[in-house]
């Protein structure tokens, strides 16, 4: 999973990461600080773990060394009154203190999508296991690629990445274009080719019927209700039956079980990237090494 980020990416995420925090001096490490000291991180909650290679990356960047005690996606079972040792730094005082935050910032919000994607995943998955749970773009900015590859970690799909990862075209497009709208997917379909598949974003089974004969390779539910749901997701399946059912808008986890149905392909929550919960991590001194 570490080898899907471009090493370049990574490392110019850390050097911005470590920036951030400090720009220019940083006066606490005038005692001990070129000593080198030996740190841990812990758990304090029950998590799924997602973040590795961000962490690596800033390390790299500081000649510190790091010990991973569980693996990528383990289920850690933390508490505040049970913390749990997941791993161990070693290097300079003062690049531990540096990073201090930013590792414990990353670790908490990557793991948190992660954490939250995977349970959602598991009620899904417990009702049809053919029905896949995505994010979306509703992501943080700048900080989009650490939220998706808590997906990934979850098991749950990223959906597109990006505005260029496939077309999409939503309320506003179909708005716009009015009437020309086969013309407009005709013409989008032209530029993008075989490469990139086109999803039209539909408000009500009407548009669903006048959209779905025009090539386009996935139908976006939006803001349906689990029996109209039901009703367009049939009416798809048996009149076109190669076209991608994706359900969406109004989602969450205390109702998600009701969009759970045999003709959905994916539900897509924005909440899996823009309400999520942190998970409590905290990184302590144990040692001089050099002691």
């Amino acid at each position: 999973m570490e080898q899907l980020i471009n090493p370049i990416i990574l490392k110019e995420l850390a050097c911005q990461w470590i920036k951030e925090d400090c720009p220019n001096f940083d006066f606490h490490p005038i005692i001990n600080g070129t000593r080198t000291s030996v740190f841990n991180i812990f758990c304090k909650a029950q998590a799924v773990l997602a973040g590795k290679p961000f962490i690596q990356a800033i390390c790299d960047q500081l000649n510190l060394t790091i010990e991973w005690l569980v693996e990528e996606g383990d289920i850690v079972n933390g508490s505040p009154k049970h913390v749990v040792k997941i791993a161990t730094l070693t290097g300079q005082t003062s690049n531990l203190l540096l990073v201090e935050r930013t590792v414990l910032n990353i670790l908490s919000r990557c793991s948190g999508v992660s954490t939250q994607a995977n349970r959602i995943k598991e009620i899904v998955q417990s009702i049809d296991d053919k029905v896949a749970l995505a994010g979306t773009r509703k992501t943080t900015p700048g900080f989009r690629i650490v939220e998706k590859y808590g997906l990934l970690v979850s098991g749950a799909l990223t959906h597109r990445y990006d505005l260029s990862s496939m077309v999409m075209i939503k309320d506003n497009h179909i708005d716009i274009v009015g009437n020309s709208l086969p013309q407009y997917i005709e013409s989008v379909r032209r530029c993008c080719g075989f490469s990139s598949k086109i999803e039209v974003e539909c408000r009500n089974l009407d548009e669903v019927k006048k959209v779905a004969h025009l090539g386009v390779d996935v139908i976006m539910l939006d803001n349906f209700k689990p029996e109209a749901v039901k009703q367009s997701a049939d009416w798809i399946k048996n009149n076109h039956p190669n076209v991608l059912v994706e359900v969406s808008g109004g989602i969450n986890e205390d109702n998600i079980e009701d969009y759970v149905y045999c003709n959905v392909d994916v539900i897509s929550m924005g909440s899996l990237v823009q309400g999520y919960s942190t998970i409590d991590f905290s990184m302590k001194f144990e040692k001089f090494k050099d002691s």
